[in-house]
C-alpha cells in the first residue's frame, strides 16, 4: 500500500493552482480586453488559496498528530520559524521596489503610515498576504486543537468563514442596513479587507485539520467525487449570482466555496499516485510562482514606465504568455539555484 505519509496528489494540484492563480492575476489585472471568455474561465482560481491553505494545514496537523505534547511544541515553533523567514524574506524582496519609488519619486509621511498600517493588518505586499494569514491561522487552530474538541474548532471556523462570505462577497446586501453599513465601514477602514487569517486562513486551515483527523478509505468514492462536483457548482451558481445581482465586487469569498474545498481535498488525499523526484519540484515550484509573481505583475511595472508602457502596448494574449513567462523563467532559475546556493530555499 503507497504510504500515506506522501501525498503526490496534493504536490501536483498545489502546482496547478498556482498556474491558475498567476494566469487569473495576470489576465485581470494586465489583459482585460479581447479576453472575456478567458477571465471567466479563470474564475475557477478562486479555488487557489483556500487549497493552498488547507492543504497547508492538513500537512501541518497531520505530522502534529504523530507527535508527542513537547515534540509538538518544537514542531510549531519550527514550522513558525520557517514561514516566518520566507515571509521576511519575500517582504524584504518587495520593500525594496517600494524603497526605490519612494526615493526616487518621493514620497509622503501619510503614505508610509499606509504602508506601515497595511503591512500590520493585511500584508507588506499583495499576494504574500497568504504567509502571515497562513501562519496566523494554523497558530490559532493549533492553539483551539490543544484545548478543545475538533467539533467546537469546526463550527467556529464555518462562523468565522461566514462574516468573512457576508463582508467580502455579500456586502452590498448587509450594507443595506445603516447600522451593518456603518461598522461594515469601521472594520475596513482599520482592517481593510476580511480576507485576513481570521476570517478566511483559519477557516480554510480547520478544512485540513478535519480530514487529517477523518478516517480515510484507500481509494476515492463516488459519493466524495459526487459531492465535489454538488459543492463546486454550487459555488459557480453562487459567483453567478454575486456578480449578476451586483451582490458585490468580488466572488472569491462565496461560501460554497468552504465544503468544495473540504471535498476537492478529501479526492486528493485519497487518490494513489506513487511519489517521484518531479512531483517534489512542483512543490517547491508552486510556492515560488506564488510568491514571486508579483516581482513582474506589480513591483518592476511601479518602477519602470518603460516596462509598463511596453506591456500595454501588447495584445491581451501575448501579455499573458510574456508576463507569465518571466514568472515562469525566474520560477524555474531559483529552483534550479537554490540546489546549489542553498540559502535561496528560504523562498519557498
Amino acid at each position: 500500500m503507497l504510504n500515506k505519509s506522501y501525498y503526490s496528489s496534493l504536490d501536483i494540484m498545489k502546482f496547478v493552482m498556482a498556474l491558475l492563480i498567476m494566469l487569473s492575476h495576470t489576465q485581470s489585472e494586465w489583459a482585460l480586453d479581447g479576453s472575456s471568455l478567458l477571465h471567466y474561465f479563470l474564475a475557477i482560481s478562486n479555488f487557489g488559496v483556500p487549497f493552498f491553505f488547507a492543504c497547508s494545514g492538513f500537512l501541518f496537523f497531520s505530522k502534529i498528530k504523530k507527535l508527542e505534547d513537547k515534540e509538538q511544541e518544537m514542531y510549531y515553533r519550527r514550522w513558525s520559524l520557517r514561514v516566518g523567514k520566507m515571509y521576511l524574506a519575500w517582504s524584504l524582496i518587495y520593500f525594496s521596489f517600494i524603497l526605490f519609488r519612494w526615493v526616487t519619486e518621493g514620497t509622503t509621511v501619510f503614505a508610509v503610515m499606509a504602508y506601515i498600517h497595511k503591512s500590520i493588518v493585511v500584508s507588506t505586499y499583495p499576494t504574500i498576504w497568504f504567509l502571515p494569514a497562513l501562519w496566523l491561522g494554523v497558530s490559532i487552530a493549533y492553539f483551539l486543537y490543544k484545548r478543545t474538541s475538533i467539533a467546537n474548532i469546526a463550527i467556529l471556523a464555518a462562523f468565522l468563514y461566514l462574516i468573512c462570505s457576508l463582508g467580502d462577497s455579500y456586502s452590498n446586501v448587509i450594507c443595506q442596513n445603516a447600522f451593518v453599513h456603518k461598522i461594515w465601514s469601521w472594520y475596513m477602514e482599520w482592517f481593510l479587507s476580511f480576507r485576513t487569517a481570521l476570517f478566511n486562513g483559519f477557516p480554510f486551515v480547520v478544512v485540513g485539520l478535519l480530514l487529517c483527523h477523518k478516517p480515510n478509505n484507500d481509494s476515492v468514492t463516488r459519493p466524495d467525487s459526487l459531492l465535489f462536483a454538488f459543492f463546486a457548482f454550487l459555488y459557480v451558481v453562487e459567483s453567478v449570482i454575486i456578480k449578476t445581482q451586483h451582490l458585490s465586487d468580488y466572488t472569491h469569498s462565496g461560501y460554497m466555496l468552504l465544503p468544495a474545498t473540504y471535498f476537492i481535498m478529501k479526492c486528493l488525499i485519497k487518490m494513489q499516485i506513487a511519489p517521484r523526484p518531479i512531483f517534489l519540484e512542483l512543490r517547491n515550484l508552486s510556492m515560488i510562482i506564488f510568491l514571486s509573481q508579483r516581482i513582474f505583475l506589480t513591483a518592476i511595472p511601479s518602477v519602470s514606465t518603460l516596462y509598463r508602457l511596453w506591456i500595454e502596448s501588447l495584445d491581451p494574449y501575448s501579455t499573458i504568455l510574456i508576463l507569465d513567462g518571466f514568472i515562469l523563467t525566474f520560477s524555474l532559475v531559483m529552483s534550479f539555484l537554490s540546489k546549489r546556493l542553498t540559502f535561496l530555499k528560504i523562498l519557498f
